[in-house]
């Protein structure tokens, strides 16, 4: 009877104590701390430290503010502002397409199309173009349109290169990709087919695949050059050695390109190598200047805490691009810090207008404004009201 009592106490006991050793066990256990090159890539979820709530939250004492408002505010380390899990918004060549048209000039190009069409209905050249004007203004209609109806003027290569990037504009980059994979696996010979499937790989972010298939074409026909693609692909999934290798052969290829250069200074940056980042930005403006290496300075500047350099570049961002919401977008924060606040509001406000609807950096904005008491809180609220009617259009 006494054993039957003391095994009784004993599972209680246990029953009680062992979850709360568990619990304990799980909360002492060592994070990770993993180097850059191991960060997750665009398309993963975000690690499950980042906060969920849309609340806008003003930095701390040494923290940095990221220029890129969708990513968290993280801590600075006491010697140098460090790049680990600051999430860059200068990564890709947004706006420095060789020619940029504004909207009203595609409709003009749009009129002047439809009516060649009118002497040269079957002209294949004037009809894919046709159909990526409608496509840029966000016609979707008339572009479906003018491609259902001139489709059996198309081979069956063009047609299914042109419905994926219909798909791709619209932003059905999976439906795109099986698409070209789809016709791929019967005829694995179509260097255009393959190519558009890279680039489609690229943009839903899985990186490895794209440089796969450059590489496969590489191998296929050795007077392919594929340095400049495979330059970007490692640079944005952050394989850094491999990225390093084809961005110093590109930038051997294709010496006036700017590109390599810049692809080469983003990798540096993120492996916090700042100074040789700086060199290479710089290195590609001599060659041609651009958007896409001015915003980076600004934002390697802004990393660097040289805040004169930084609204700087980010100005110069935008005199070659107007039409940059990303160069807008960080010098309003720039300016925001050096206490501009009229002007910081009137660069928040184009952002907005151009395309990024995101107002947490103006919340953040508007929160400190208010905490001071200042009358121009009230200016900042009603452009972020107006910034949220414009993003349900």
């Amino acid at each position: 009877m006494k054993k039957l009592i003391y095994l009784t106490f004993i599972c209680i006991y246990l029953n009680c104590i062992c979850p709360n050793l568990v619990q304990a066990q799980s909360q002492t256990l060592p994070t990770s701390n993993l180097p850059v090159t191991t960060m997750p890539a665009p398309i993963q979820p975000a690690p499950a430290t980042v906060p969920t709530t849309n609340a806008p939250r003003i930095p701390g004492p040494g923290e940095i503010t990221p220029l890129n408002p969708s990513q968290p505010t993280i801590p600075q380390a006491k010697d140098d502002s460090k790049y680990a899990e600051y999430q860059s918004y200068c990564r890709q060549n947004d706006f420095d397409e060789s020619i940029f048209f504004t909207k009203e000039q595609r409709q003009k190009r749009i009129i002047i199309l439809n009516e060649k069409l009118k002497s040269a209905p079957k002209d294949i050249v004037v009809i894919s173009v046709l159909i990526k004007e409608y496509l840029s203004i966000g016609d979707f209609k008339n572009a479906d349109a003018t491609f259902y109806k001139n489709k059996d003027q198309f081979s069956d290569e063009e047609n299914v290169i042109l419905s994926a990037e219909m798909d791709i504009k619209k932003n059905k980059l999976v439906s795109a990709s099986n698409r070209l994979e789809q016709f791929a696996t019967t005829n694995p010979n179509s260097v255009k087919v393959m190519i558009k499937l890279a680039q489609a790989k690229k943009q839903l972010g899985i990186f490895s695949e794209s440089a796969e298939i450059y590489l496969d074409q590489k191998k296929k026909n050795k007077n392919f050059d594929y340095s400049l693609e495979l330059c970007e692909v490692y640079t944005l999934d952050s394989q850094h050695k491999e990225a390093e290798r084809n961005c110093l052969n590109a930038i051997q290829k294709h010496p006036e390109n700017p590109l390599p250069n810049i692809y080469l200074g983003i990798s540096y940056r993120e492996r916090e190598m700042f100074k040789e980042a700086r060199a290479h930005f710089e290195d590609s403006l001599k060659k041609r200047p651009t958007e896409f290496a001015l915003t980076c300075l600004g934002e390697l500047s802004y990393l660097t805490k040289d805040k004169q350099k930084t609204i700087e570049y980010l100005n110069q961002a935008i005199e070659q691009n107007k039409y940059s919401y990303r160069a807008q977008l960080g010098l309003a924060i720039a300016l925001f810090q050096e206490k501009q606040y009229d002007v910081a509001l009137t660069h928040f406000g184009e952002a907005c207008r151009l395309g990024k609807k995101d107002t947490l950096e103006m919340r953040k904005s508007h929160k400190v404004l208010e905490d001071q008491k200042s009358p121009l809180a009230t200016k900042y609220y009603d452009e972020i009201q107006k910034c949220k009617a414009r993003s349900l259009f």
